[in-house]
């Protein structure tokens, strides 16, 4: 695309306990820019120094040769000794663009044929004519491939998307997509694009119903700089968004490495709380080979694909596991990766600076991170901010509508009752693992009755993922000796 997109996370509700449902759908929302269509393989003729070669590419044997997708005719189509076909050409108004075609075609050869008597000369001068225009063919064609590129870069992200996020054929996906680039979105001197993706995220949140909130923003793609990063990640603080988007594409490891270890890049990962909502891919997937009017594969943004596999994870997997990992990080539909990652640079990439990376491993690209730009522990993987989130807007959701209740004990007992209903409908001890344990508080003062406030206190254990595994290996012949510390995993 030439690079976009949006993810919003589903329909969030709890109800008393004799109606408690699961979780409800994952919803998104997605950025790309205008359609363009594709252009069509070329496959020129050859003619040059084939004398039958030029007389078929000029008219005597065309096959089922087009142009814009107008069929070449014969020449002996206007042939006035068969009279029933030349007339059925001239006249009839299906043949008006083969007509005008031939026409054309009949003014070149008569344009060649009196400039010399000499027939090799004519193949010279038709050689040179060939040569010439498919000279220019090829640079138009270039340069138009070159101009499509990031159209054709942003719809085979989208697809990418969709492919990942689809459990079957058909299958309904929630998402919303913003016709623009990532540069003009994130443009400083023009904030409109900013804030109507700004104020369509607001406008879902600060609803009374929040089923429609988003639940992560991807921007294919990237950014350009800290401050757009942190930009991104104020406004998905504000609406539990999480921002899902890429580093720049860059031919290996030591340039990315290189370019983020620039002094410019030094507070790129930090501390605040707006830090917790930006994830940030490495490595872009191969979206096809190159052809005869490229110098270069088209590389996709990972991120647009990542977002489908999250999509699809939060569906049937749950979206307290991250989608990264041997099993839960694996992405259809590309075959290759720009470079190679192994497992120290893959660390590397996400301890320093926040880039999950994507690998080739047996035959799929894998994404080996799942960071955000947080440095403190435990709030430095998306997942668990994730889960947080959503578990809080299922609550905002439910408590939206004990709004102006009067304010009782029976109403206080209902809502606690109602919360751990639900934590644990989701939790460890029912297999949905999306906690491991919780405590409910719910109360109201005198004082704060008086203020029409209601306290709802909740204290949960959420899952971390296994980054890490320390190895050891103890030698039952020598006194249970430790012969080797091995660090495995990330």
């Amino acid at each position: 695309m030439a690079e976009e997109k949006v993810v919003a996370t589903g329909s969030p509700e709890i109800r008393p306990a004799a109606e408690a449902e699961p979780a409800a759908r994952t919803k998104v929302a997605v950025t790309v820019l205008p359609a363009a269509q594709a252009a069509a393989k070329l496959a020129p003729i050859t003619a040059a120094g084939d004398a039958e070669k030029s007389v078929a590419w000029l008219g005597k044997m065309v096959g089922a040769a087009t142009v814009n997708d107008v069929r070449l005719t014969s020449i002996t189509m206007i042939d006035p000794t068969k009279k029933a076909q030349y007339d059925k050409f001239v006249k009839d108004p299906l043949f008006a663009g083969a007509r005008a075609i031939l026409g054309h075609r009949a003014r070149v050869w008569e344009k060649m044929l009196t400039q010399t008597q000499d027939l090799d000369e004519l193949i010279e001068l038709l050689e040179e004519r060939v040569q010439k225009l498919s000279s220019l063919m090829e640079a138009n064609l270039k340069a138009a491939f070159e101009k499509i590129a990031p159209i054709e870069t942003a719809y085979r992200a989208a697809d990418g998307f969709f492919m990942n996020g689809q459990a079957e054929p058909g299958e309904k996906v929630d998402a919303w997509f913003f016709n623009a680039h990532v540069s003009q979105l994130m443009d400083p001197d023009d904030r409109t694009l900013f804030e109507n993706l700004a104020g369509k995220i607001q406008s879902e949140y600060r609803f009374w119903s929040l089923k429609k909130t988003y639940s992560s923003l991807v921007l294919p793609g990237w950014v350009g700089d800290v401050q757009s990063l942190d930009r991104l990640g104020e406004l998905a603080e504000a609406n539990k968004v999480q921002v899902f988007t890429d580093a720049e594409n860059f031919a290996s490891y030591n340039d990315l490495v290189n370019y983020m270890g620039q002094d410019a890049f030094e507070g790129i990962r930090g501390s605040a709380p707006y830090k917790k909502y930006v994830s940030i891919s490495g490595n872009y997937v191969l979206g096809r080979p190159k052809h005869q009017f490229e110098d270069e594969d088209l590389w996709l943004p990972p991120s647009a694909i990542l977002a489908g596999r999250i999509f699809y994870n939060d569906e049937h997997v749950g979206i307290q596991q991250c989608s990264a990992g041997y099993d839960y990080g694996r992405l259809t539909g590309p075959q290759a990766v720009r470079f190679r990652v192994d497992r120290p640079q893959a660390t590397k990439m996400m301890n320093e600076f926040g880039v999950n990376a994507v690998v080739d491993w047996d035959g799929y690209p894998r994404v080996m991170g799942d960071a955000n730009l947080c440095n403190k522990e435990p709030w430095d993987s998306y997942s668990r901010i994730r889960t947080e989130d959503w578990i809080v807007k299922n609550i905002f959701q439910y408590l939206n509508k004990q709004a102006f209740l009067n304010i009782s004990n029976d109403l206080l007992y209902t809502i606690r009752g109602d919360i751990f209903n639900f934590l644990d409908e989701i939790s460890d001890r029912h297999g949905k693992k999306a906690i491991t344990g919780f405590d409910v508080e719910v109360t109201a003062s005198d004082a704060q009755r008086q203020k029409h406030e209601v306290d709802v206190k909740l204290s949960i254990k959420f899952l971390n993922s296994a980054r890490y595994f320390n190895l050891k290996v103890l030698d039952q012949a020598n006194k249970g000796k430790d012969i080797s510390v091995a660090e495995a995993g990330a």
